[in-house]
């Protein structure tokens, strides 16, 4: 079965009883992140939670929560997977821009566009809200244009910014390359961050950024 999106990749899934529905009622808060955690350590199914305690949004998770799960997502196998993700990169195609698509199912326009929409679950108790947790960030620097594209933890904040927690120890070369931004805001970011950390009695080393949800780039 070829898988051209989520939906299918879903349906291969289930086919293949590697994905349970959870229909029982859960909260975001900790629940979602016990029955990931449980099924990661298991090496078990993804899960498709379809009632959320307060939101009619269903969340999945768990989809590649071990190296069987993203094998499959490759269309591949033990045997093959480096031969193929090599031969893959060697013959990559060209993006196509489309008008419309199932993402565009449901639109919000204006200030109805919120995260808050969404049910981001709260997987930790010393968590200060509720984080995307492998939210993909594009950028491009605003002097060269160079562009980046980086995983990091996103902390939905009530006032409508998206929190990101950049460590500095751990930026590759193409992330300094790419965030020359951080490297002038770095003082400012460390001690508004080590003071957030003193007042919730934790402590951090990191750069705390706002970003602000416009093309302008990032503020400290």
């Amino acid at each position: 079965m070829a898988i051209t999106d989520l939906r299918s990749f879903l349906t291969m899934l289930e086919k293949e009883n590697e994905l349970v529905r959870v229909q029982d009622s859960v909260s975001r808060e900790f629940e979602i992140a016990g029955y990931v955690r449980k099924s990661s350590d298991a090496e078990g199914p993804a899960l498709l939670f379809e009632n959320i305690q307060g939101s009619d949004i269903p969340v999945l998770g768990a989809i590649y929560n071990n190296r069987r799960l993203m094998l499959k997502a490759l269309q591949t196998n033990e045997e093959n997977a480096v031969e193929d993700f090599l031969m893959a990169m060697k013959n990559l195609s060209e993006p196509v821009l489309n008008t419309s698509g199932p993402c565009k199912d449901v639109v919000y326009i204006g200030d109805e566009a919120t995260l808050d929409k969404l049910p981001i679950p709260i997987c930790s108790e010393l968590d200060s809200g509720p984080f995307i947790t492998a939210g993909v960030a594009i950028s491009k620097d605003i002097e060269d244009g160079g562009k980046n594209a980086s995983i990091y933890r996103f902390e939905n904040d009530p006032n409508g910014s998206v929190l990101l927690r950049l460590f500095k120890a751990t930026f590759s070369r193409a992330e300094k390359s790419a965030f020359p931004w951080c490297r002038r805001c770095w003082p400012v970011c460390h001690r508004i961050s080590s003071a957030a950390g003193k007042i919730r009695g934790q402590k951090y080393t990191d750069c705390a950024l706002i970003y602000a949800g416009h093309q302008n780039g990032y503020r400290c």
